[in-house]
């Protein structure tokens, strides 16, 4: 029998591979296989979504509890299923009580600035109660980040919801919403009428003088009241601002 040179060095290659096995084996370390990969990757992909989830559910906290609280304003019937949740204690039943209504109103401000984006959503509902709720929470929150959605909301089908929103814009003192509150002036409803009135007189724009003394010859006596008080604000707060914007407020801008 023939036996290579080369023998040897594969006997050796041989040796050291067998070796290199046994101490593997001694080691305790496993070959990775394929199944074990795949194992470790649907692994990895579970603990990235259960962390993606648990940011989600975080995030979104303050979103659920406004929409909670709105729920228990809403003026249609609850549905079969809430009715048995509040007979369990499991959810809250309707704010009827003006009272209850009012602490409802406060919890939400109570959630601070991180509700005004779903109370803002809440301002396209197509639940009046919800809106005018919505726009009286942002009164008491004063966050300017809602001034073009309350802008919107002041052509409301329903006049409470108006009010309500000229009434807020009048809070944020944001100088985009007098534009959009002279119009309110010509709104079919007194009420509102006179909420943009004394919207206008506390944003003190010179600019509302002429239309509200437009407005001092409108049928409501209450109305006319409120534009003569805006007036005077206004003309109050220009005097203190200097001889031009005091001249701007006169009548016919002398």
């Amino acid at each position: 029998m023939r036996i290579s040179a080369a023998a040897p060095g594969v006997a050796a290659e041989r040796l050291a591979g067998g070796a290199g096995r046994e101490h593997n084996t001694h080691t305790g370390r496993v070959p990775m296989t394929r199944r074990r990969k795949r194992m470790l990757a649907v692994l990895l992909v579970a603990l990235l979504g259960a962390g993606a989830f648990a940011w989600w559910w975080r995030a979104t906290a303050v979103d659920r509890q406004v929409n909670a609280l709105l729920d228990e304003f809403r003026g249609e019937p609850p549905g079969l299923l809430r009715r048995w949740l509040a007979k369990l204690g499991l959810a809250e039943k309707r704010r009827t009580d003006p009272t209850d209504a009012h602490q409802g109103i406060l919890a939400l401000a109570g959630l601070g600035p991180d509700a005004v984006p779903e109370l803002i959503r809440a301002l396209r509902d197509t639940d009046p109660a919800v809106r005018w709720t919505a726009a009286v929470a942002l009164w008491h929150l004063r966050d300017r980040r809602s001034t073009d959605p309350l802008v919107t909301a002041l052509k409301d089908e329903h006049w409470l919801v108006r009010l309500r929103a000229a009434e807020t814009l009048g809070r944020l003192g944001d100088p985009r919403a007098v534009g959009p509150l002279i119009a309110a002036l010509a709104d079919e409803h007194h009420d509102v009428r006179e909420f943009a009135a004394r919207a206008l007189g506390r944003l003190g724009d010179a600019r509302a003088v002429g239309p509200l003394e437009k407005l001092l010859a409108d049928e409501n006596g209450v109305v006319v009241d409120r534009a003569r008080e805006a007036i005077e604000e206004i003309r109050r707060r220009t005097a203190a601002s200097g001889p031009a914007a005091s001249a701007a407020a006169r009548p016919g801008g002398r």
